[in-house]
């Protein structure tokens, strides 16, 4: 996610900070530069430029590349974009009165919304195009789109409405201290999110120097507040919570846009899930706030299995294994056994493993219903295949059939190991340091060769640990973690290894730097998250499948174990935490 803002000084100008990494880069250099705004694809930014007392609204690609000016006039500021970005609309003053403009993105087509005694500025338009709020006076208004219909919404002494991204919302600040406020989209419901005053050196901060966005989920908003001579970027939860400082130093950081969408990978709310003593630990990576989520199920003195998200159910427990409704409602005893991923959607084989003993095999849904049952055949149960199970025994692998109680197929020729599998695509391995196969079990055996494929590797002191890999959520890619041999020398690393499944080619091979590593897919397949793990505490990585690029995103928080899953702050709001 990407959040553009100005910054005064030596180093003024137009700045891109990336977020979760918190890395900025500068992308114009003029110190009049300020005001950005994202277009809503995130090709574009639209800013005001200030030359010898003059402003004017300029326009320029996202990485600062092709500025041109948009008006001549010398008095036009603050640009937002249309949701559908084909107008602009702005504030222009004229001798004793401001008023609201909107213009097409090259400049042309200027057109007039306002046309009272009273001061116009700050338009914004709503998520859906319909409407645009602005401040008159010193009140928030809102009115059509065309300029029509225009009524007062909000309170005395009002600035900067920014619309939450749903269009329920409206933000503003308090022009009399400088606070931040959020009041309904029709002016009832007005509540304080942040009195700037409470913030470090925040007694002196004018009320002018608070700037407001939301972020693209609407649970935070981001906002700049101090001084002329010293102003940082904050970050908030809509309910007040999560406060944290994004920017410090002797710097003048001021009118932060939060992008909406990025031409490279949408902006998400991914929460990493970690597995936790007595349940799960979201994260996240943004604001690095960590939350313990208890649940029913999870013993002490359990085996460190992972977590494993079921649609939106978290499993758990060895021995009783149990299903926690991501809604915050009971949970449900599935059955007794140790629970391996299906195939089938909504549900988990119950099997034996070491001192869990069971005499069937069942796969049951979230409520424990047995869907399927067989006698437990020999082997160890691997991962969940269509009507069945993978089970590993000495001499390869057993497609093992539910419903006859048989083996249908047999892979390999030594002791292998499978990942979860997607659908009826199997990832599997029984040279693990040379090579792995990609083969779909739904092909019969006779024509097996045309439904498997070899990817050949090339792992000096590692083998692949396919029980930890993960197909991407839309089956396009497998990422495959491939730790060093028990002989290799200290220091050596684990690699992740993604390959395109529909080429077998290697697309990515990415050195974690550290000997253990746990890997997750976001759910739009886009980014791969790494968290490894050492005694110093490990870091957490961030792959974009889309450009090829990994970043470190800081740190893992303390107390987590291996990362299980990603989840929406939608979803993790409704677990119980403590």
């Amino acid at each position: 996610m990407r959040i553009a803002f100005s910054r005064g000084g030596p180093d003024g100008g137009i700045h891109v900070m990336t977020r979760p990494a918190g890395a900025i880069t500068r992308i114009t250099t003029d110190p009049g530069d300020d005001q950005p705004e994202w277009s809503p694809d995130g090709t574009a930014i639209v800013f005001n430029r200030y030359v010898n007392g003059r402003q004017n609204v300029y326009l320029m690609h996202a990485d600062g590349g092709a500025i041109r000016r948009l008006t001549t006039d010398g008095s036009s500021s603050g640009p937002q974009w249309s949701p559908d970005g084909s107008r602009i609309v702005f504030a222009r003053e004229t001798p004793g009165n401001a008023d609201i403009y909107t213009m097409k993105p090259d400049g042309t087509d200027v057109t007039r919304l306002t046309h009272d005694v009273l001061r116009e500025y700050g338009p914004v338009w709503s998520p859906d195009g319909a409407s645009i709020a602005f401040v008159a006076g010193t009140r928030v208004y809102v009115m059509h789109a065309d300029g029509s219909r225009a009524r007062s919404i909000g309170p005395d002494n009002a600035a900067l409405p920014r619309w939450a991204p749903d269009g329920s919302k409206i933000a503003f600040v308090d022009e009399t201290t400088g606070s931040l406020k959020v009041m309904n989209a029709d002016g009832t419901g007005l509540r304080q999110i942040v009195d700037v005053t409470t913030l470090p050196g925040g007694s002196a901060f004018p009320a002018n120097f608070t700037w407001p966005t939301w972020s693209p989920d609407g649970t935070q908003i981001l906002f700049a507040a101090g001084s002329p001579t010293s102003s940082h970027l904050y970050i908030v939860g809509t309910d007040g919570t999560g406060f944290a400082q994004w920017t410090t130093g002797a710097v003048t950081d001021e009118s932060p846009a939060w992008a909406m969408r990025s031409p490279s990978a949408p902006a998400t709310s991914d929460l990493l899930v970690f597995d936790d003593t007595g349940g799960i630990l979201t994260f996240d990576p943004t604001t690095r706030v960590a939350t313990h989520h208890p649940l029913d199920g999870w013993r002490p003195g359990d085996q460190p299995f992972l977590s494993l998200r079921v649609d939106d159910s978290v499993v758990v427990g060895w021995g009783d294994v149990h299903a926690s409704p991501i809604s915050g409602r009971a949970s449900h005893l599935l059955g007794t056994g140790v629970f391996v991923p299906a195939a089938e959607r909504g549900a988990v084989w119950l099997t034996s493993y070491g001192g869990v003993q069971t005499a069937t095999e069942r796969l049951v849904d979230m409520r424990g219903r047995v869907l399927l049952e067989g006698r437990t055949p020999s082997g160890v149960a691997l991962t969940g295949v269509p009507g069945g199970l993978v089970m590993q025994n000495p001499g390869g692998l057993d497609l093992w059939d539910a419903r006859t109680g048989r083996n249908t197929r047999h892979l390999g020729t030594s002791t292998g190991i499978a990942a979860p599998a997607f659908g009826s695509l199997l990832a599997w391995c029984d040279h693990c340091n040379e090579s792995f196969e990609l083969t779909d079990v739904g092909t019969p055996a006779a024509r097996g060769a045309a439904g498997s494929r070899s990817v050949a590797l090339h792992l000096a002191g590692a083998s692949l640990a396919m029980n930890q890999a993960r197909f991407s959520p839309d089956g396009t890619h497998v990422a495959i973690p491939a730790p060093p041999d028990a002989a290799a020398a200290a220091g050596a690393s684990t690699t992740i290894v993604v390959v395109t499944v529909l080429t077998g080619d290697v697309t990515a091979q990415i050195d974690t730097h550290e000997r253990y590593a746990s890997i997750a897919w976001s759910s739009d397949s886009r980014r791969l998250y790494i968290a490894t793990s050492s005694s110093s505490g490990g870091r957490i990585l961030e792959h974009d499948l889309p450009a090829r690029t990994t970043h470190d995103e800081g740190p893992v928080p303390d107390g987590a174990g291996s990362l299980s899953t990603v989840m929406t702050r939608v979803d993790a709001a409704q677990l119980p935490s403590r």
